[in-house]
């Protein structure tokens, strides 16, 4: 099973994200931003942050016309943690059915991935 961090809003500071980084167990993970909740807008400080920190990092933004059930497949698979903003968390469910990012997400839990997220995004 995975791990699962629900911070009830804000991303309040660098000692948590370098917590989360380190459930990972690996040198330079790879962390992926879904910023569905926030309608695809990417919070560039949290990339920033993480890349700096030695991350690979990259964003699935799930509400664009070249999205693929394929592609969402490869990117959640790629990832060893997954960070989920917070946002409108109705608008994200109707998202993540149609598209199959909430499969593919259990799935990451299930294989052990660390998933977090603010607010709705947890």
């Amino acid at each position: 099973m995975g791990k699962i961090i629900a911070i009830g809003g804000g991303f309040p500071n660098f000692f948590l994200a370098d917590h989360v980084m380190g459930l990972t167990d690996k040198k330079n993970p790879n962390y992926l931003q879904i910023p569905t909740t926030s309608f695809d807008a990417i919070d560039r400080g949290m990339l920033s942050a993480f890349f700096n920190d030695g991350c690979n990092v990259d964003t699935l933004l799930l509400t664009q016309p070249y999205i693929t059930e394929e592609l969402v497949a490869e990117k959640i698979r790629w990832a060893d943690f997954i960070n989920v903003p917070g946002g409108n968390l109705g608008y994200v469910m109707d998202v993540w059915k149609r598209t199959h990012a909430d499969k593919y997400l259990k799935e990451a839990f299930e294989e052990g991935k660390v998933l977090f997220g603010t607010s709705s995004g947890s």
